[in-house]
């Protein structure tokens, strides 16, 4: 495959390594050339490649978040003649024109990873049944009904599977808001908005339209600027910004945990100032350093209460490493932690287990919803 020279550095220009047919990330570097004015060529370990990486900042440590290019985000809307859900003592009545901008009383969100086909290693079926998966996942979300759902894991590369997300949308008054992750990678964040507290920008008024897009009412990707090709899809819902992101896995070695940590900062970042409302898989637990950082940038963490308050026991994953793990989140800034409340898990431990003999599971993850009584609010 050739080699390609690459500068680890701006500070220090002299010191550049030849990698062999392998991309940037130090995982997959075999050797190396010492730095100019060594001793020559000598191995480089990956661990020694990753030391020297992470010391030298290079890769996640940018300056902060990169805004995505607009033509990313795909927005499906539907044109509410579907079944509808609305909720009655919600946002809403039938006979109020102005429903679109009022605020709403009570909202309830839901967040969920839904395994993607490509990434579901644990058997076969997980991985070609996905229809039935998918279809399973639908009906559950049916049974929630929740007012705003992000998805992560959502498969972006299946014109199938995007197809058959954006018909169950438009049939229940859903806007479907896609955002892939980048580099081609297979998946990316979902985000399902009610039609009617979705912020879009007017029909036919160009200057509305162009206010809507400076004034940030418009859906809008980030990216974290690292090779995770990790992605946040921001949605203005009436009243807050709605995040949906999933933050790369804790993998025991040197560069995941300081990437992941680089990630919260610079979505913290962001979002500093603003009034937001986060949901995703943050594949830590709360006292994870990637969430104590999004915690000193004042995010609070929902979580649901165990049976037993002296053993707060839930969990929402079981990972590819065999490992239960609490790391779906319900987290808000700028909002008073009362509106948060009724912070349910939906199904138990042993849904997530692998079966045998081999059948397939509806996800890996657990959803997670909450409810907001925005009434509970002050000013």
């Amino acid at each position: 495959g050739g080699s390609k020279k690459v500068r680890i550095s701006e500070a220090s220009r002299s010191r550049f390594f030849c990698c062999f047919a392998v991309p940037a990330p130090p995982p997959c570097v075999r050797c190396a050339f010492s730095p100019f004015g060594g001793d020559g060529m000598r191995r480089v370990t990956r661990t020694m490649m990753a030391q020297e990486v992470v010391s030298s900042n290079v890769f996640w440590a940018s300056n902060g978040a990169v805004r995505l290019s607009a033509d990313e985000v795909r927005v499906y809307s539907g044109g509410g003649g579907g079944k509808g859900h609305r909720r009655k003592n919600d946002s809403s009545t039938d006979d109020d024109d102005d429903v679109v901008h009022q605020p709403p009383r009570r909202l309830r969100v839901a967040t969920w990873n839904l395994l993607a086909p490509p990434y579901a290693t644990n058997n076969d079926l997980e991985k070609h049944e996905w229809r039935s998966r998918l279809a399973s996942q639908q009906r559950q979300l049916e049974d929630v009904l929740p007012d705003v759902a992000a998805l992560q894991e959502f498969w972006t590369a299946s014109d199938e599977a995007v197809a058959l997300w954006r018909r169950w949308a438009e049939d229940r008054d859903y806007a479907l808001v896609v955002l892939p992750r980048t580099r081609g990678k297979a998946d990316g964040c979902a985000t399902l908005v009610r039609n009617d507290l979705l912020f879009r920008q007017s029909d036919g008024d160009d200057d509305a339209d162009a206010d809507a897009v400076e004034s940030g009412c418009e859906p809008y990707g980030l990216g974290y600027d690292d090779w995770g090709d990790r992605v946040c899809l921001c949605v203005p819902v009436v009243g807050l910004l709605v995040c949906n992101t999933h933050f790369t896995f804790a993998h025991d070695n040197a560069w995941d945990p300081v990437m992941r940590r680089h990630q919260a900062r610079k979505l913290a970042e962001h979002l500093a100032g603003r009034r937001c409302l986060l949901l995703g898989d943050l594949n830590g637990e709360k006292h994870d350093p990637a969430l104590r950082i999004l915690q000193d940038h004042g995010f609070a963490l929902h979580e649901p209460r165990a049976d037993d308050d002296d053993i707060p026991d839930w969990k929402s994953h079981y990972a590819h490493t065999h490992e239960f793990l609490a790391c779906d989140f319900v987290a808000t800034k700028g909002i008073p932690p009362a509106v948060v409340n009724d912070v349910t898990l939906h199904g138990d431990h042993g849904d997530l287990v692998p079966k045998k003999p081999p059948r397939f599971r509806v996800s890996d993850h657990l959803m997670l919803s909450a409810t907001l009584d925005l009434r509970t609010q002050t000013t």
